[in-house]
């Protein structure tokens, strides 16, 4: 097989952090013979500040990863030099953005004023 990277997942709904609904586990695998992978670590402030996406510009996956303590990052877009959140990275987990068009206009943001938060974007191109 070509180049391929498998990804697996599974959706959690939980309240008062008790499973409320849960999907199989489901599996799936991306070929393609460009490079997998380009990987960014960029420092993160209270300031929003444009999601680094290197040379990548085929469709691909993003995950995103919240590498601090204790911080929350926000991942969002901006309207008129003004920050929308969409949502939240937790300190130590991840999240996962679908297409390059949506990454490539997201920005990130801390909320820690004096620590910046570190985020590690890797990038996975589709097959074309």
């Amino acid at each position: 097989m070509a180049n391929s990277v498998k990804l697996a997942y599974r959706l959690l709904i939980l309240r008062d952090n008790v499973t409320v609904r849960t999907t199989p586990l489901s599996e799936t695998t991306i070929a393609t013979t460009s490079e997998l992978f380009a990987d960014n670590t960029q420092s993160v402030g209270t300031s929003h500040e444009l999601i680094a996406a290197g040379d990548v510009t085929d469709d691909m996956l993003a995950i995103v990863e919240n590498l601090h303590a204790t911080a929350i990052v926000t991942v969002g877009g901006d309207a008129a030099a003004v920050f929308v959140p969409w949502f939240f990275i937790p300190p130590g987990e991840r999240a996962v953005m679908p297409r390059l068009d949506a990454v490539a206009a997201a920005y990130l943001k801390s909320d820690t004023a004096s620590t910046p938060v570190r985020v590690t974007l890797v990038k996975i191109v589709a097959p074309a």
